[in-house]
């Protein structure tokens, strides 16, 4: 049930900041929990060894911390995909060479 309240307030948050602040805040929240959660960034750091083995401990710890910020603003923005509609994807998202995906198809 916490996490039920947790997600709830992520989500007014979200839906409440402009989206930089939300970002900023989200990063902030990010760096918080790496700080607290030791088991999660120790399981973290063990996969990313494993993927980059030639990687220093300072570059490891380094991604990490990353991809904290960057997961926390991936729910920003999972939490606020009620607000896309057309006219805030027209107005925000930019399509470049797109001669190349209708190739493709």
């Amino acid at each position: 049930m916490v996490n039920y309240y947790i997600y709830r307030v992520g989500q007014f948050i979200a839906l409440s900041l402009p989206l930089n602040f939300a970002y900023a805040l989200a990063s902030g929240i990010a760096d918080v929990h790496y700080l607290f959660a030791r088991k999660d960034r120790s399981a973290v750091g063990d996969n990313l060894k494993a993927i980059f083995p030639h990687k220093s401990s300072r570059e490891i710890n380094r991604i990490k911390r990353s991809m904290y910020r960057n997961f926390a603003k991936y729910l920003v923005d999972f939490f606020r995909f009620s607000k896309l509609d057309k006219k805030y994807i027209e107005k925000n998202i930019r399509v470049e060479n797109r001669e190349y995906l209708d190739h493709a198809l």
